[in-house]
C-alpha cells in the first residue's frame, strides 16, 4: 500500500473543465466517465471526481475538477486553475457570450501559469482543449465560426480545438485523446480506451493520429500513417 500511495502521488494529474454557465461542462465530463449524458440540467457548484488506473503494472490517479460556470468566488477559481495540469475549456457553440468567456479563460491560464512559472523556474507547457459543444444542433443556430477557435490555439503546439457534441457523443473521444497525448500521458487514460482496456497499449483508437483526431473533429478526411503514431 505505501508503494501504491508513492506511484500515485508520482503519477497523479488533475484535470481541470471550465467555462460559462449551460455549456455542457458536466455533460462532457459525464461522457467521459460514464458514457453517459444527462439530458436533465442542474447547476454545478463544483463536483470532483476521481479515476484510479493500473495500466502496465503502474498507478495513475487523474482528479477531474468540474468548474461552476458562474465563478462566484474568483479565488477558488485562480486555485483550480494553479493546481490543474490539463484543462478543458468548454463553450456552446450557439452562445457567442460563451466564447468571449473561453477566450477570457484562456488569458487567466496563460497569465497565472506564467507567474507561477516564474516562481517555480518550472517548464510551463500547458495541455489544453478548448472545446465548442452543441455541433448537433442546426447551422442556423451558430453563433462562432470555425476557424474563430481554430484562431485561439494556431500559436500553441500544447492546445486544440474541437466541435463535439456531447449529447450525440460526437469527436468527444477524439477530444480526449489528444488532449491527453498532448500532456504525454497513457492513451488508456481516454475513454475510448478505459472503456475497452483490453485494447493493445501502444495502438491510438483506429490508428489514430494527433493531426487525424484534430481532423476527423472537423470534418476533414485523414490518412493514418503507423510513423507518426504517438
Amino acid at each position: 500500500p505505501e508503494n501504491i500511495g508513492k506511484e500515485l502521488t508520482k503519477n497523479s494529474y488533475r484535470m481541470v473543465v471550465l467555462g460559462a454557465s449551460r455549456v455542457g461542462k458536466s455533460s462532457i465530463v459525464s461522457r467521459f466517465l460514464n458514457g453517459r449524458f444527462e439530458d436533465q440540467y442542474t447547476p454545478t457548484i463544483e463536483d470532483f471526481h476521481r479515476k484510479v488506473y493500473n495500466i502496465r503494472g503502474d498507478m495513475y490517479q487523474l482528479d477531474i475538477l468540474d468548474t461552476s460556470g458562474n465563478h462566484p468566488f474568483p479565488a477558488m477559481r485562480r486555485l483550480s486553475i494553479l493546481t490543474g495540469d490539463v484543462f478543458i475549456l468548454v463553450f456552446s457553440l450557439d452562445n457567442r457570450e460563451s466564447f468571449d468567456e473561453v477566450k477570457r479563460l484562456q488569458k487567466q491560464i496563460l497569465e497565472v501559469k506564467s507567474c507561477l512559472k516564474n516562481k517555480t523556474k518550472e517548464s510551463a507547457d500547458l495541455p489544453m482543449v478548448i472545446c465548442g459543444n452543441k455541433n448537433d444542433h442546426s447551422e442556423i443556430f451558430r453563433k462562432v465560426r470555425s476557424d474563430e477557435g481554430e484562431n485561439l490555439v494556431s500559436s500553441d503546439e500544447n492546445c486544440a480545438y474541437f466541435e463535439v457534441s456531447a449529447k450525440k457523443n460526437t469527436n468527444v473521444d477524439e477530444m480526449f485523446y489528444v488532449l491527453f497525448s498532448m500532456a504525454k500521458l497513457p492513451h488508456e487514460m481516454s475513454p475510448a480506451l478505459h472503456r475497452k482496456i483490453s485494447i493493445q497499449y501502444d495502438s491510438p483508437p483506429m490508428g489514430m493520429t494527433i493531426e487525424c483526431a484534430r481532423g476527423r473533429a472537423l470534418g476533414l478526411m485523414c490518412h493514418t500513417d503507423p510513423g507518426q503514431r504517438l
